[in-house]
C-alpha cells in the first residue's frame, strides 16, 4: 500500500470562512459516554472552497429535550422536509440515513481545546449552519438520491 504523507496534515479553515458541505454520515448512538444520554453524530465534508475540499467537520447534537432545537434547526438548515418533523414517534435511525447527502452553507471557526494527552491543539468547528445550498442538479429530499 501506497501512503501520500502529504495529506497527513490537518487543513485548518480560517475563522469565519463560509463553505459548502455535504452530510456523509450520521450516527445515532443510544447511550453516549459518560452521561449516557442519546446523541446524533454527524459528519461532514467540505465541497466548496476547493482549496478546502475534503476536509471533514464533526457535529454532535444531543437528542434531550432542552436540546432538541439544535438538531432540528440543523436539519431545516440543511432543507429536510417539514413532514420530518409531523410526527412524534420517529425512526432516529432512518432519520440518519436519509440526511446523508444533504448539502448545505455553514460557516467555520476554528477551536482550541485540550486533548486526551494534555496538550493545546486546534480544530475545525461549524460556527453556524446557514441554510440550504440551491443546486440545479440536485435535490435534498429523502427521495431524491440520484441526479434529476
Amino acid at each position: 500500500m501506497k501512503i501520500d504523507w502529504s495529506k497527513a496534515e490537518k487543513k485548518l479553515i480560517p475563522n469565519d470562512t463560509e463553505v459548502e458541505i455535504t452530510v456523509t454520515k450520521a450516527t445515532f448512538i443510544a447511550q453516549s459516554g459518560a452521561s449516557g444520554q442519546p446523541v446524533v453524530n454527524v459528519q461532514f465534508n467540505v465541497t466548496d472552497p476547493s482549496e478546502y475540499q475534503g476536509v471533514a467537520l464533526f457535529e454532535r447534537r444531543s437528542l434531550q429535550p432542552q436540546a432538541l432545537w439544535a438538531f432540528k434547526q440543523m436539519l431545516v438548515k440543511l432543507g429536510a422536509p417539514s413532514s420530518m418533523f409531523e410526527d412524534e414517534d420517529v425512526d432516529i435511525e432512518k432519520i440518519c440515513t436519509d440526511i446523508v447527502g444533504y448539502r448545505g452553507r455553514a460557516v467555520v471557526k476554528v477551536e482550541e481545546y485540550t486533548n486526551k494527552d494534555g496538550e493545546q491543539v486546534e480544530t475545525n468547528r461549524i460556527k453556524t449552519f446557514i441554510g440550504q445550498q440551491t443546486f440545479d442538479v440536485f435535490d435534498n429530499t429523502p427521495a431524491a438520491t440520484t441526479k434529476k
